[in-house]
Parts: structure tokens; C-alpha cells; sequence
């Protein structure tokens, strides 16, 4: 037995690459096994529990378990980083005689790349299709093993080996690699990052008979503390630091490789067609070793469900290396982070936190693509800052730079993206976070809106659309970049993921870590949720030009400098309003074919007037110009539609609304009536039928067209349904809405 010097890894640098634009799916673990369960791997007598087998005893692979190409691919793939020439393609895979045969020809082919091939070649494996199709088989720890007749000759290059569920790379567990220029040597390798990032490659060659001679068997059993390979039945090769060994799900693949930089390329002598033939695929719990340890319970079981990238729990008593829960990317602590510091979570009070002092302590983790995330991504934390910065200074609790940061600006908790080349920001409340407490701290971002929670509930949004800027700096924790912005204070529980968690998995987590259920989300908010508007302009930003939608679908832009951060007209105090000048301000929205109806309308929002226009002048509150708005005519507040090349107008008595007081206004229109609604109650109505105008102008709020009849005063909470919501929604919304005190 020796190590293996310079093995490469069968994969997957170009795949890795490949995931920043396909994303990744989430798997199940196991699926249950059709032979039966008194199988036992060759050379156990142990009481080992079979959970997925496959004997190839059809005519026809099982397309229900396995692919015939890689999770990125559709139909034709190969693995390029690796300098290999055959094209993997369907028509090389098939079962007959009781055996599966991957089959090698030297037959030219065009791949899905536009690319010519000398060669083409069969694999199968259990993974699914990122975006596509489900995975057949992935699991997490146990015995796998193939019995296998691989064929000899310069060039060719069969394996049997699994991959992680996450279609990130490494690890790679590599069960069994033959050269067919050595067709006597089985090589056994796992593939990891050690603490600093390195790739690491540990593994064994043992020489025993030629194994294209006839059929052998191949395992390794990975378990939570030990990597061990079998030829045979008899054990060939160990690895066991435990600390290195992955515990993310993975799948099979067995592929017949031609060429490359390790085997080099087939020669003269190279027999084609030539075939990998597999008896059987067979996986158990174990192979004599004890069963994997239980799933996490509690918070860290919670966070482990929702699916991070990497979750750090900062709870190692010594050591520099911070264990990655997930297994796949481990960080390093830099210039004596204290560790063993008492947990942020009361509800898992037994694993520690670590202590920063804020002069040069940091946790660095090497970039991976799956921690680049383009589309998506939540950081999460628990922190509990021994001070604040000051105004223009910053300190970071965790950040990739240039990509997202969870850090404090100032006094303030942000959430920061890079999108489309700009830093984008979506900052709590001033006072949210004070030096000496603990909080939950998470930021978000779906593509659409960036989101900020603090203790579970949302105090902060910012709307804007693209993808965040992927590179290859170094996850932080504690620190901007290790160098400088470190936060004093201490830290638990850090998870990066590479999607938008709800604010329901939020909420759970926090209740999970502190056990004490957040404080109920705004009612007003899943009021108007609840009722299905077509767009809803909270207007509770406190930076940026960009108004958020709830739904998602209509970010609108704040023009000449509105006021953001003014307190609430509603009695959700954590979302602010904003605040117009009456000279210019507004904010603008484009048009769609939601905001657009053409059967029934209702356009809501809060007001506080400055003061209201004198007779004969405007004041818009919400307007889609020549469709519908909400409106000041006069001191006189009215609802007006276009219908039929009409305006129709239904008016507030006068003086129903004063200057200086705060108001919940609505107008709805249903095809046959109007309705004005004030704090709850209807106070007039039109009847006439027809449709409001349908065109592609902007709705604005503040304004009639972003140039004229600009509103004074304060804004909440605006929203667009393409129906009439009904005296009863209307009402609820006012009672959910309305301060009470």
C-alpha cells in the first residue's frame, strides 16, 4: 500500500464553474433498496442494512435511478478540465446480459459544445439535473460498492466514485480508478479542502492481480470518522481525520473515461470498441462500523434542513480550523480568535461561540462557487458587538467582499450586495441593535428584493433586480477582508446560502436559537398580502433609490431626493413611510398588465398631508395618468377612473380629510361602482360601468406624471389590486393599519 502521489481529481473545476449558472438542487438522502436486505457486502458477516441496489437483470438502464451525463448537461458531456477526449453520449450505455456496459469506440462525434470528438464513451450516475430532473439515489455515509470487469489498454480510464448532492466540488470520493495502461493497480483517493483551503488528495495504490482479467469487487465505506477502502472484501486503504471527512449527501457515478492528463492518450495498441462492465451497484449503512450519528435537533438541526452552503458554528474549544457543519468548506481562525466564549444561543446553550477583539481577529474561509452565489443568497449570525462603530466606520460580522456583506455601518446593521457592478444596501433602523445585547441577525436577497431580519422579523427592504458580482475573495467572518473593519464583540453560528431563506425559516431559526417566538409580523402587512395586490410599495427604505415591491414584480425609483426613514402612519413602527417636498419629489413605477386592468381596480395608501391644494389645483396621491388616481381636487380628496374615454370622478365631502392628520384612503371601482373609503368607511360613490383606460404610462406616487400636481406631505404603504377589494377588506385593513395610541 502507498500513497498516491499526484492523482488527479476525476472532476470538476468546469463543472464547479458551471454551477454558478445552473444553481443547485436539493436532493433526498436515501431511497429505498429493491434487493433484499440479507445482502451482505462481499467479505462481511456484519449485520449491514442494504438501502439501494441496483443488478443491472433487466434489458434496459433504469432511467428512474441513473443519468447518462452530468448534472449540468442535457444530453452530451465530458469532463474538459481534465484534458479528456471522449464525448459521453446515451448510445454508449446499455444492460444486457444481466451486466451494465459504459462502452468506449473510437468513432467521431459533435458535442452539445459544438466541439468535435475522436472518441465516445458511457457513464451513468445517480445525481439528478440541476433545474431539471430529480436525483435517483444520493446518501449520506455508508458502504458502496460495485462489482465491475474493467477493460485494459493505453488511454482508458474507468471509476467508480460519488460526488456531493450540493453538485459543488471537492470533496470527491473516488471508491476505485484503474489506468488500463495498469490495469493491476486500483487507486482509492478522497478529495478535500484542508482548513487553509488547499485541495488535498489522500489516498492509496494497491497493486494486486490484473483486474481486466476478470470480475472484482470494489467499496469504500465512509463513516463520520473513517474513509476505508475494500478490495475484494479485504480492506486496501484507511483515512481517518475525521475533521476532513465531508458529511454532505452524495451520489454514484461510474463513467469510462478516454484519455487525459493523467492516463494520457490511447495508442495503436488501444482495443476499441472496449467495455466497463458492472454487475451490480449495491449501498449499505455501514460496512462493520457503527451507524452515523443522529440528525442535529434543535437550532443547528433547523439551519441543517433548510439547506446551507456552509454552516460555521464557531463552537471548536481549540485550534485554528472552524469546522464547516456541512463539511465542504472549513475556515481558519487568524491571530488568536478567543475561543469557547458562552453560547449566543439559549436554546443550545452546550456549543460555544468566539470572541473577537476588533483589532485584528478574523475567521478566514476560502471562496468557493457555491459561496459566489449569482442569484440568491442569505447570510446568517448571531452577534453580540462589545461596541459600535462610529459615523463612517464600518465593522463587519460576515462578508464576502465585493459580493455580500452582513456588517455595521456606522451604528446601523446592513445587508450589502454588489448588483450589476453597484453596491446595494438595506439597513435596519437606527437604535435597532445597541452594544451589549444579542440578536439574530440574517440578510437576504431573491433576485428581486434585498431584505434585512433582525430576532426573526424583517425591519428593512430595498428593491432592485440582477446578479451579484461572484469572485474569488475569501469569506470573513469578524472582518471586511481580514485586514480591516473587525468587529469587537462576539460571534455564533454563522450560515451561507446560496438562496433566499422565507421569513418563516427566519422566524423558526430565531425561535429555535433563543427559544422565545419573535414578535408577530405586521398584521397590516399580511393584510394587504393576504388580499393579492398587483404591487405594494411599503416605502420603508431607509437608503437608495429604489421602492420595493412585496410582490416582487414592480420595484418603483424614488426621483429628486425623497425623505426615507420618517416615522410610520401606520402602527408597524419598524417600516417607515417617506416624505414628500411638493416641489418635485416622487416616486416612479413602470408599467405592466397587473397594474393595468381593464375590469376593476383599487388603489390604497396612507397619507398625512402637509396642506391640501386650493380650489382648482391638484395634489396626486397614486396616479396611473389617463387610467386611475387617487387624488386632491382641490381640498376635496377624489377617486378618478377613465372609462369609456371618460374621466369619472367620485369625491370626498369636503373636509373629510384636513391637513396635518393621518389617513387610510381607498378608491375602488368593481364595474358598475365607484367607492371612496376614509379610515375604514366609505364616504361616497358613482355608479356607471365600463373599464378603466388600459395604457403603458408609469403609475406615480406623489405626483400625476412625475412633473405636476406634486403631493406635500407623508406617504405609507401604497398598493394596486387589479379587483375591488369590498367594504369588509377595506375595513381590515384600516383596523389592522390604524395607531391606536
Amino acid at each position: 500500500m502507498n500513497d498516491v502521489v499526484g492523482v488527479p481529481s476525476r472532476s470538476l473545476k468546469g463543472m464547479v464553474a458551471l454551477a454558478a449558472l445552473v444553481g443547485a438542487l436539493a436532493l433526498p438522502l436515501l431511497k429505498s433498496a429493491p434487493a433484499s436486505a440479507a445482502v451482505l457486502p462481499v467479505g462481511s458477516s456484519g449485520g449491514a442494512n442494504l438501502i439501494f441496489a441496483d443488478e443491472f437483470s433487466g434489458t434496459a438502464l433504469n432511467t428512474s435511478t441513473w443519468r447518462t451525463c452530468f448534472w449540468w448537461a442535457s444530453s452530451t458531456c465530458s469532463i474538459e478540465t481534465n484534458n479528456e477526449l471522449e464525448l459521453y453520449t446515451p448510445s454508449n450505455v446499455s444492460v444486457t446480459n444481466g451486466a451494465l456496459a459504459l462502452q468506449a469506440r473510437r468513432e467521431s462525434a459533435v458535442g452539445w459544445n459544438g466541439k468535435s470528438y475522436a472518441y465516445t464513451s458511457g457513464m451513468v450516475m445517480t445525481g439528478g439535473q440541476s433545474g431539471g430532473a430529480a436525483p435517483g439515489f444520493t446518501y449520506r455515509y455508508g458502504y458502496a460498492e460495485a462489482r465491475v470487469k474493467v477493460p485494459a489498454g493505453q488511454g482508458l480510464w474507468p471509476a467508480f466514485w460519488a460526488l456531493p448532492a450540493s453538485y459543488g466540488w471537492p470533496p470527491e470520493i473516488d471508491a476505485m480508478e484503474i489506468l488500463g495502461s495498469d490495469p493491476s493497480t486500483v487507486n482509492m483517493t478522497y478529495h478535500y479542502l484542508n482548513g487553509s483551503g488547499t485541495h488535498m488528495s489522500p489516498g492509496q495504490a494497491w497493486t494486486g492481480p490484473d483486474f481486466s482479467q476478470g470480475w472484482h469487487t470494489f467499496g469504500v465505506d465512509w463513516q463520520p470518522d473513517a474513509m476505508v477502502w475494500y478490495v475484494d472484501g479485504v480492506e486496501r486503504g484507511r483515512f481517518t481525520d475525521a475533521a476532513a471527512i465531508t458529511s454532505e449527501p452524495a451520489y454514484l457515478l461510474l463513467n469510462l473515461a478516454v484519455g487525459g492528463t493523467w492516463p494520457g492518450s490511447p495508442n495503436a495498441s488501444t482495443a476499441f470498441p472496449s467495455d466497463y462492465l458492472v454487475d451490480y451497484v449495491r449501498v449499505w449503512d455501514h460496512f462493520g462500523t457503527p451507524t452515523p450519528p443522529a440528525p442535529a435537533t434543535g437550532y443547528a438541526g433547523a439551519v441543517a434542513a433548510d439547506g446551507p452552503v456552509s454552516y460555521w458554528r464557531l463552537g471548536d474549544a481549540s485550534g485554528t480550523v472552524a469546522a464547516d457543519v456541512q463539511g465542504a468548506n472549513a475556515g481558519t481562525y487568524l491571530n488568536g480568535v478567543t475561543l469557547g466564549a458562552p453560547s449566543l444561543l439559549t436554546g443550545d446553550p452546550a456549543n460555544r461561540a468566539a470572541s473577537f477583539d476588533g483589532v485584528n481577529d478574523a475567521v478566514s474561509i476560502p471562496s468557493t462557487s457555491r459561496l459566489s452565489p449569482a442569484a440568491a443568497v442569505t447570510v446568517e449570525a448571531w452577534v453580540r458587538p462589545t461596541s459600535l462603530p462610529g459615523a463612517g466606520t464600518f465593522r463587519s460580522v460576515a462578508t464576502k467582499a465585493e459580493s455580500y456583506s452582513l456588517q455595521f455601518n456606522g451604528g446601523q446593521l446592513e445587508f450589502t450586495t454588489m448588483v450589476n457592478g453597484t453596491r446595494r444596501r438595506a439597513q435596519a433602523p437606527a437604535g435597532a441593535l445597541v452594544a451589549g445585547q444579542t440578536y439574530h441577525v440574517v440578510g437576504t436577497y431573491d433576485g428581486t428584493t434585498q431584505r434585512l431580519f433582525v430576532n426573526g422579523t424583517q425591519v428593512a427592504s430595498a428593491g432592485f433586480t440582477g446578479s451579484m458580482g461572484a469572485n474569488t475573495n475569501p469569506v470573513v467572518i469578524g472582518s471586511w477582508d481580514t485586514a480591516s473593519e473587525f468587529l469587537a464583540g462576539t460571534i455564533d453560528d454563522v450560515a451561507v446560502y446560496d438562496k433566499a431563506l422565507t421569513a418563516r425559516s427566519i422566524a423558526d431559526h430565531f425561535t429555535q436559537g433563543s427559544s422565545t417566538a419573535p414578535p408577530p409580523p405586521s398584521t397590516y402587512r399580511a393584510a394587504v398580502t393576504g388580499d393579492g395586490p398587483a404591487g405594494y410599495w411599503r416605502l420603508g427604505e431607509a437608503t437608495g433609490v429604489t421602492a420595493a415591491d412585496e410582490m416582487g414584480a414592480s420595484a418603483g425609483t424614488y426621483r429628486n431626493g425623497v425623505s426615507l426613514g420618517v416615522p410610520s402612519l401606520t402602527n408597524d413602527g419598524a417600516n417607515p413611510a417617506v416624505s414628500l417636498d411638493g416641489s418635485n419629489d416622487a416616486v416612479t413605477i413602470p408599467s405592466s398588465a397587473g397594474l393595468s386592468p381593464s375590469g376593476a381596480v383599487t388603489v390604497e395608501a396612507w397619507i398625512r398631508p402637509a396642506a391640501l391644494p386650493s380650489s382648482g389645483n391638484f395634489a396626486s396621491i397614486v396616479t396611473k395618468a389617463e387610467s386611475y388616481s387617487l387624488q386632491f381636487n382641490g381640498g376635496r380628496l377624489e377617486f378618478t377612473t377613465m372609462r369609456n374615454g371618460a374621466r369619472r370622478r367620485t369625491q370626498a365631502p369636503a373636509g373629510a380629510i384636513v391637513a396635518g392628520q393621518t389617513y387610510h384612503v381607498v378608491g375602488t371601482f368593481d364595474g358598475t361602482a365607484q367607492r371612496v373609503f376614509v379610515n375604514g368607511a366609505q364616504v361616497a360613490t358613482s355608479t356607471f360601468s365600463g373599464g378603466p383606460s388600459v395604457n403603458t404610462t408609469s403609475i406615480v406616487l406623489g405626483s400625476w406624471d412625475a412633473s405636476s400636481e406634486f403631493l406635500s406631505g407623508r406617504l405609507d404603504d401604497v398598493a394596486v389590486y387589479a379587483k375591488a377589494l369590498t367594504a369588509t377588506q377595506v375595513a381590515n385593513h384600516y383596523n389592522q393599519g390604524k395607531i391606536t395610541s
